[in-house]
């Protein structure tokens, strides 16, 4: 089991009534292979979509996404302007989810929010994560050539200079 939680600033923007394709902090509508995840609302309202059906939850509720079930994430249209949305949120089995977080968020970092798209993709990939935006077969065809691929354009799947541990 891997917790950890997650703000979004009111200045990342609210979702709407068709989900949360406003909100510029929203993370692509993704699924995740081999892993539950589970939303505890800390502060705020949180609009969540899973499998295409748009949900709100407020402070105390929980999401629950399984395996496999299409999903994103936002602020809730309507909150205060100045108001975080907090998420507490985990997955489980845990994996290697926290190595996962550290380097995505040392690359968009260090290539000033524009990584290459190969590399995201791929540990995407190796992290046992699909962009629902990809037809399946596709993007399991884009995980194997990319495992050739990536580690000859210089890609690896994990940073030691990103993980603090």
């Amino acid at each position: 089991l891997m917790e950890f939680e997650e703000a979004h600033a009111p200045d990342c923007g609210d979702g709407d009534e068709a989900g949360c394709g406003l909100s510029r902090c929203a993370p692509p509508l993704h699924l995740h292979t081999r892993q539950n995840e589970t939303f505890r609302v800390v502060a705020g309202r949180f609009q969540y979509v899973v499998d295409g059906v748009v949900r709100v939850a407020d402070v105390g509720d929980t999401a629950f996404v399984p395996v496999g079930a299409k999903h994103t994430f936002c602020r809730a249209p309507g909150m205060p302007k100045d108001q975080l949305m907090v998420t507490s949120f985990s997955l489980e089995p845990a994996l290697d989810t926290e190595h996962y977080f550290h380097n995505m968020i040392g690359l968009f970092n260090d290539s000033g929010m524009k990584p290459n798209p190969v590399h995201l993709i791929w540990l995407v990939c190796s992290h046992h994560m699909r962009l629902a935006t990809i037809p399946r077969p596709l993007h399991e065809a884009m995980c194997l050539s990319f495992d050739i691929i990536a580690p000859l354009l210089g890609y690896r799947r994990h940073y030691d200079e990103y993980n603090p541990y």
